[in-house]
């Protein structure tokens, strides 16, 4: 299955307090975005790589088009929003949805996240995990129980573009028990927390 890597880059990152746009801080060594983008290049699944950024991220825009890649520019509304804009802008393509803050994950995980989605039967793929796993916690698995108060979104998806306009998207579910999705840089506490551990 041909896919089209979106890397969602256009948040205003309020939360972050820093004056470096969110894509384009430093985590050991390069960028959250630079990061991804390597996990993207290295999927065997993944035909293209295009980053959705806003009016709020111009650097990060800069820097993609350097990189030689696709770039949407999106109205820089919300995460949501956002995403919806640069999906209708692939249609007809098979689009996994990736933050640019996701440093950790793999070229593996991210074959076999769209695995189960070609194998899962619906347009629509969410990858949620659990808050406060282990380090090395190591795991898929379609049939769970989730406590509601421990499972959060991941920040990857997966969704047959084509879908996009219909006002309710069945969407299978994917518990991913692993650090590499748990590396979610929101705040200078969790970049200073998970640096510690790569």
């Amino acid at each position: 299955m041909a896919v089209v890597g979106l890397i969602m880059a256009g948040g205003r990152a309020i939360r972050m307090g820093s004056e470096t746009e969110k894509p384009l801080i430093n985590f050991n060594g390069e960028s959250m975005i630079k990061w991804v983008i390597k996990a993207l290049e290295g999927a065997s699944e993944i035909e293209e790589i295009v980053v959705a950024t806003s009016p709020h991220t111009p650097k990060t825009q800069e820097t993609a088009k350097e990189l030689g890649l696709q770039v949407i520019e999106t109205k820089g509304r919300d995460y949501i929003s956002d995403a919806q804009e640069a999906i209708r802008k692939l249609i007809p393509k098979t689009v996994l949805v990736i933050c640019s803050d996701l440093p950790s994950v793999s070229s593996q995980l991210i074959d076999e996240i769209i695995r189960q989605y070609a194998e899962c039967g619906k347009p629509s793929l969410k990858v949620v995990t659990q808050s406060g796993l282990p380090k090395d916690s190591d795991r898929l698995n379609h049939s769970f129980e989730p406590n509601d108060d421990n499972v959060i979104s991941a920040g990857i998806n997966v969704i047959d573009s084509l879908h996009i306009n219909e006002p309710q998207i069945d969407e299978a579910i994917l518990l991913v028990e692993s650090a590499e999705v748990g590396v979610n840089i929101n705040t200078p506490e969790d970049l200073e927390t998970h640096s510690q551990y790569e």
